[in-house]
């Protein structure tokens, strides 16, 4: 990350968010292909081929493992802002990388997670795609998927935007959580489903939403992970 650093932020800092975050999206792609041959990890993608580049998108993927968003950073097409939590931007070096491609959240201030809805609404509009881990943290628990918020979902009505299920198998093996964060070779393949679409859809259609997309993709998972 160190010597990515200002290939990454100095164009977002010139250009502006979106023609500076296609470039410095460009090395971050660059960086997860980087991490993957020193790891010995092997990125794997099944129906990418059927997303429609020209538009936005929510996708919205299950979370078992800090490599969770190295593997998304390659695997989703051009740039996309993640939504994360703010906490991250503490850390060295990458936290500063951090604030300026991830749109932050504050889960303990209201305020604020109403005011990172409205940021991503706006980049949806702008043409870039969001990233939501709809369990809102890292999976912990032997189930395939935990229970969702509702955050996604909301903006995917909101904005008139479809959404798209990923499903990543095999990424907590390669990156078992704290208190270890070794990384271990392996192959984690990433399934998208196909685009769910949002138009007509008011917010007393999010919950019927959340439930169709979270039966998809734990569908996915139970298929997948054997």
């Amino acid at each position: 990350m160190v010597p990515m650093f200002p290939l990454i932020v100095i164009p977002i800092v010139v250009l502006g968010d979106k023609k500076g975050g296609a470039v410095g999206y460009f090395f971050l792609k660059i960086w997860a292909i980087l991490l993957g041959i020193f790891y010995f990890v092997i990125y794997k993608f099944h129906n990418r081929e059927s997303i429609d580049r020209s538009k936005a998108h929510i996708y919205v993927a299950n979370h078992n493992s800090f490599f969770d968003s190295v593997t998304l950073m390659l695997g989703i097409p051009g740039q996309f802002r993640p939504l994360g939590k703010i906490e991250i931007t503490k850390a060295p070096i990458f936290g500063y990388i951090y604030s300026k491609i991830v749109v932050t959240v504050d889960r303990k201030s209201v305020t604020n997670r109403q005011k990172s809805i409205l940021q991503l609404i706006q980049k949806l509009k702008n043409g870039i795609s969001v990233l939501i881990f709809p369990e809102g943290s890292m999976n912990k628990s032997d189930n395939n998927i935990n229970t969702f918020h509702d955050g996604a979902f909301m903006i995917a009505v909101e904005s008139q935007t479809p959404i798209i299920p990923v499903v990543l198998i095999n990424s907590r093996y390669v990156m078992p959580d704290l208190p270890y964060l070794l990384v271990r070779p392996g192959i984690i393949n990433t399934y998208f489903a196909d685009a769910i679409p949002t138009e007509g859809l008011t917010k007393a259609d999010v919950p019927a939403l959340k439930e169709k997309v979270y039966n998809i993709m734990n569908e996915m998972i139970e298929k997948y992970k054997k």
